[in-house]
């Protein structure tokens, strides 16, 4: 009995070791890349995010990248400082055929500046937009999104992806209705 308390209790100290609390914000300044990808699937196009901030202004700037998922707990978070008129390119560091999201935050003004390339250049480039923290979903918030196309020349698809500062705020809800043109309603889950 006593080794069984004592397995849970050390269980418990390492549970509690490895949570993370959400970083404090760093700045007012924001941009969230809602998703970089890297793929290297055999035949089709080897697709890597191509990441790089800036620093438009007179003065450094400092500026935090936090990435999620994480693929290692130190490699979730980087810092960068910018000299005045500086570009930098970002390292998605993510694994292949992976996706993330990335939240960036200064103190002052930077600018992000995003693009999913096929590195064999047989495929244009897809541009990624960057968004501020503002424009993200909060609860209770509704987006329509469509129509959705399943045809034999095209189909629609789109994806949910969360900050990684709001990874505490888990379990995330999101209901998805399909409805017709009519408004009748196809599929609703949650």
């Amino acid at each position: 009995m006593r080794r069984a308390v004592a397995g849970l209790f050390t269980l418990a100290l390492a549970s509690a070791a490895a949570c993370r609390r959400a970083p404090e914000p760093f700045g007012p300044y924001t941009a969230f890349l809602p998703v970089a990808i890297r793929s290297n699937n055999p035949g089709k196009p080897q697709w890597a995010p191509k990441i790089s901030i800036a620093n438009p202004g007179t003065s450094a700037a400092v500026v935090r990248l936090t990435r999620w998922p994480p693929d290692a707990p130190d490699a979730e978070e980087t810092v960068y400082t910018l000299a005045p008129g500086e570009t930098r390119s970002v390292a998605a560091r993510i694994p292949p055929s992976t996706v993330a999201s990335l939240f960036f935050e200064g103190k002052s003004p930077f600018e992000v500046s995003a693009a999913i390339v096929d590195r064999r250049r047989l495929a244009p480039s897809l541009p990624v937009p960057a968004l501020e923290a503002d424009a993200l979903a909060r609860p209770l918030d509704r987006l329509v999104v469509g129509p959705i196309v399943d045809t034999s020349a095209e189909r629609s698809h789109f994806c949910f992806t969360w900050p990684g500062v709001e990874r505490d705020a888990v379990p995330f809800r999101v209901r998805v209705r399909l409805t017709a043109p009519s408004g009748g309603l196809l599929w609703e889950g949650t």
